[in-house]
């Protein structure tokens, strides 16, 4: 349990000048040690009680009462608060700093944006400062996102004369600050969305760069689209004329670009509205064609091009076969940002989907993993039933594309439920919860690997297949095992695996 303190209860710990004593507070007080067991004295002890020194002749007792120390969000976005306080109207967070860090101003000032940004979900007045030690001075997060030096007067008054003994943002969902332009576009047009400190770091470094061809790399779930799309509302603020381009399906096209108010558009036909674009962007470009790639070089040597890039996300033959920007990308001929945290799903999720693509992973760990669950059926019959009650509950059903032969037309890998989305209909989506389906030609090869004997003709590769329709879900899964148990018992196992029964 996480203990609120007061100011003063903790300038009475310091000055003890015992390491065992501050110790014991950090054990009590701390959210650090209920992270890592990690209670030793750090920076952040001294910083703070040199600023309850500077202030608390000043303050009420109610005003010293109340604060929570190193609270840290850790599922999907990865923000460390230093000092919080909530009361009825207000959050009041500090940050402590000894020094000014290498990141500057700017640096300290987009950390405080951030902040306000992740704890407005409580609908609150965000006061924020951040205290560096070697300065004795005090500076405030203004109104118009400004950091601003302050007075420790200024400082004492902004504190509400009540406070809240939980800490609130517990309970805040944090899929709410994770979104997808593509399902998401009014939230985007509105800025409803978070980017992580290293999100930020490489969006400044890729600003900074004269290079004319930029690849954003990660894995799903690590932010690329939503930090392309980031990238291309900068240009067009500046006045520049911006093209997205999707490596794939996009209906909704016209749509996406009144809202956003530049052109997104499907990669098919580019070449009839790329003229007039000084900056291109394309996503999902681990599907673009090789010929595609050349008349690109050929005809847009000096247009600044970005590309978002997973080579996991390859969902067919075709995907595979094309090579002309992976050589880029392995020769660097291009220029290389690669993010590498998952900020879309938690990790459960995260290590479960790996471990049901290899039973026999080794850099995950095991959990009860309480948002994910697995269903067995005989017929595919039952199955459709129970698919339609799960959508009752906002699931998502999604299944491999189906494929109609073009001489015989005949229906290769249909759906089990006429009403599931299709991968190749999902690439660049998400959503809150997901069910998906494993049917009896589903195996784990000798390497314990997923794998699929269907023996029909089929161009798309299914696990490929399955790995993106998983990696669609943010918060939720749901497996559904359709005559398969040998499947059904190795997914057993790895949700007893924690258990070990």
């Amino acid at each position: 349990m996480k203990l609120i303190f007061n100011l003063d209860y903790y300038a009475s710990i310091y000055e003890q000048d015992e390491d065992e004593l501050i110790e014991s507070f950090n054990k009590l007080s701390d959210y650090r040690y209920f992270r890592s067991g990690d209670a030793s004295i750090t920076k952040e002890n001294t910083n703070l009680y040199n600023l309850v020194q500077i202030v608390k002749e000043q303050m009420s007792i109610v005003q010293k009462s109340g604060y929570f120390l190193g609270y840290k969000i850790e599922k999907k976005i990865d923000e460390q608060f230093d000092l919080l306080r909530f009361s009825k109207r207000s959050i009041l967070n500090i940050e402590l700093k000894d020094r000014l860090p290498k990141k500057g101003w700017e640096g300290v000032e987009d950390q405080l944006r951030r902040h306000k940004f992740v704890l407005s979900i409580l609908d609150k007045k965000i006061i924020s400062y951040v205290y560096i030690d070697e300065f004795k001075k005090i500076y405030q997060l203004s109104d118009s996102n400004e950091l601003i030096e302050a007075t420790f007067e200024d400082f004492i008054a902004s504190i509400e004369d009540d406070y809240i003994r939980q800490n609130e943002m517990e309970e805040v969902n944090t899929s709410d600050f994770i979104i997808s332009p593509y399902t998401e576009t009014v939230a985007f047009a509105n800025h409803e969305y978070y980017l992580t400190q290293s999100q930020g770091d490489i969006k400044r470094s890729i600003l900074c760069s004269s290079n004319k061809r930029i690849v954003i790399h990660g894995e799903a779930g690590t932010g690329k689209t939503l930090m392309l799309f980031d990238l291309a509302v900068e240009y067009h603020q500046e006045g520049k004329s911006v093209l997205i381009l999707f490596c794939g399906n996009l209906t909704e096209s016209n749509e996406m670009s009144t809202i956003i108010g530049f052109d997104v558009k499907p990669i098919k036909n580019f070449e009839l509205y790329i003229n007039d674009a000084d900056v291109v962007f394309i996503d999902e470009s681990q599907r673009l064609y090789d010929h595609q790639l050349i008349f690109l070089e050929e005809n847009f040597e000096d247009k600044l091009i970005y590309f978002s890039y997973d080579e996991r996300q390859q969902v067919s033959r075709n995907d595979k076969n094309n090579k002309e920007l992976s050589k880029r990308i392995a020769d660097n001929t291009y220029e290389i940002h690669t993010l590498k945290n998952n900020i879309r799903s938690n990790r459960q999720l995260i290590a479960f989907i790996e471990r049901l693509l290899k039973l026999n992973v080794n850099n995950q760990e095991n959990y009860i993993y309480e948002n994910i669950d697995v269903t067995y059926f005989q017929t595919n019959e039952q199955a459709v039933d129970y698919i339609d009650f799960l959508k009752i509950y906002g699931y998502e059903s999604i299944e491999l594309t189906e494929y109609i032969t073009r001489t015989t037309n005949v229906k290769k890998r249909p759906k089990i439920n006429e009403e599931s989305r299709e991968v190749h209909g999902v690439i660049g989506r998400e959503y809150e919860k997901v069910v998906i389906i494993l049917d009896k030609h589903f195996y784990y090869n000798e390497n314990s690997e997923l794998d699929s004997n269907y023996l029909d003709y089929y161009p798309y590769l299914e696990k490929e297949g399955i790995y993106q329709a998983l990696t669609r879900a943010k918060e939720y899964l749901h497996v559904i095992v359709i005559d398969n148990p040998d499947v059904y018992k190795k997914i057993q196992g790895i949700f007893t695996k924690k258990l070990k029964l």
